[in-house]
């Protein structure tokens, strides 16, 4: 969580493209994901415990954050995009009731500005259709970020509950480590 699928018509996806799409992408939401934690877990934003929350979510994000870019046709109004300009839809998947309304749609509008700045090199006009839906997760993590959430399993069905607490628990383990230090 998140899992983002980008189908892109009207360009060839390159592996270029496609690394480009997938690392601005993951970075995008790494930084507007470690931005919504800490406000949902409840630490006050420019307190101690909001920064280190923040970190950690940040160091975290890279082991749960799926991407992937190819070509698939499309047709608007009922006429096949062609060569003439790019459509591409990018689906956002995460957990329900993991972001607030106004960290999905702070999600929907990364996405589609990296999206549309890197598409947009093409000279071509750009048509974008971004979404993000909410459901179960139940996914491989790794252990060596995830350790304490998986506790000892290779996957989770993830909770939004179980997610909060582990959180606290990493922030507040942060901070003792740096308070000790």
């Amino acid at each position: 969580m998140p899992n983002v699928e980008g189908r892109i018509s009207g360009i060839p996806v390159t592996d270029e493209l496609r690394r480009r799409l997938e690392a601005e992408i993951s970075e995008t939401l790494r930084e507007t994901i470690s931005r919504a934690f800490p406000t949902e877990i409840g630490y006050a934003p420019g307190s101690r415990e909001f920064e280190t929350c923040r970190q950690v979510t940040y160091e975290i994000m890279p082991g749960w954050t799926w991407v992937s870019v190819y070509n698939q046709d499309w047709a608007m109004g009922g006429k096949r995009v062609g060569d003439e300009a790019i459509a591409a839809y990018f689906q956002i998947l995460v957990l329900e009731n993991a972001l607030w309304e106004e960290w999905r749609q702070a999600c929907v509008t990364a996405v589609r500005r990296v999206a549309d700045r890197i598409l947009g090199e093409a000279g071509k006009p750009v048509h974008i259709f971004v979404s993000i839906i909410e459901g179960p997760v139940d996914m491989s993590l790794p252990v060596e970020l995830f350790s304490g959430l998986l506790k000892g399993e290779r996957h989770k069905l993830l909770k939004p509950d179980e997610i909060v607490e582990w959180m606290k628990g990493e922030t507040a383990a942060r901070m003792a480590q740096r308070t000790a230090a």
